[in-house]
């Protein structure tokens, strides 16, 4: 690939060679350049050639260094450099230096896709798991997830789906299933939850425990957040409308027979006297 990059009468170096050296002379030239002037030279173009090109260990750490470079010139990653950059990260036993990019950046809530962040929780999430006795990496991670989910909550661009299904599904975990229904109530509000989601609040849905408040919960999301019943949620709310009316419609027809045995024994009481 040779693309060259022209700004008024300045033409810089055409797009070619490793993703290592390309990655260098950014660093190298952007650090010397001003706030105006450094978006002419770190081009979208030229950081997602570098950032599709990066194969080693070495170059997603200057990768790191690169974008908190472009952080700190207001020249903020595209989406797909950010997602990139994580996954990356992720893949490659990383996740410190995706952290720690997280961490320094200081205009992440300006250009941080939530999804790349939820990838990001979603690994702690399972280091926790990975952790079985060991209580402080456990109480580290818990610390960690804290940390970025109030992150999640800064982000200017509006909290997607799968942001609220995460935050769904980690108040779970931690047993705080009020919080759980509060984070669903509030995505409801803002038109994001679907199905799969009322679904995961409501698990586990194959048990009568707390099952009419389940059905409340789930009709209320589901008027609320404008949500289209899939096949498993319709099958629990028959099951849920079922279980819970029944034991009210004995009782009324209980009520009804005792009313009906004491009219005829009033009628019967009746027509002896007489």
């Amino acid at each position: 690939m040779q693309i060259r990059s022209f700004v008024g009468n300045v033409e810089y170096p055409k797009i070619e060679g490793s993703s290592l050296d390309l990655t260098k002379n950014m660093l190298k030239i952007g650090k010397l350049l001003s706030i105006p002037t450094a978006p002419l030279y770190l081009t979208k173009l030229k950081l997602e050639y570098a950032i599709t090109h990066m194969e080693t260990q070495e170059e997603i750490q200057l990768m790191q260094e690169l974008l908190l470079l472009c952080d700190t010139k207001c020249v903020y990653p595209s989406t797909y450099v950010i997602g990139t950059f994580i996954n990356s990260c992720l893949r490659n036993d990383l996740a410190e230096t995706a952290l720690q990019f997280l961490r320094q950046a200081r205009s992440l809530e300006k250009y941080l896709p939530g999804k790349s962040l939820v990838r990001v929780l979603r690994h702690y999430t399972e280091l926790i798991d990975a952790s079985d006795e060991d209580e402080t990496k456990k109480e580290e991670y818990e610390a960690i997830i804290d940390e970025l989910v109030a992150k999640m909550d800064t982000l200017t661009s509006p909290i997607s789906m799968i942001c609220y299904l995460f935050k769904i599904e980690n108040a779970k975990r931690r047993g705080d299933t009020k919080l759980a229904v509060q984070i669903a109530k509030e995505a409801a509000d803002e038109k994001a939850i679907n199905a799969h989601m009322i679904l995961k609040l409501l698990e586990p849905i194959d048990e009568d425990e707390n099952i009419e408040e389940k059905f409340r919960v789930a009709k209320y999301l589901m008027s609320k957040g404008d949500v289209y019943s899939n096949e498993k949620l319709e099958v629990f709310l028959q099951r849920a409308g079922t279980q819970f009316q029944k034991p009210s419609s004995l009782k009324g027809q209980t009520m009804t027979d005792k009313k009906s045995a004491e009219s005829r024994r009033h009628k019967g009481n009746h027509a002896s006297t007489d």
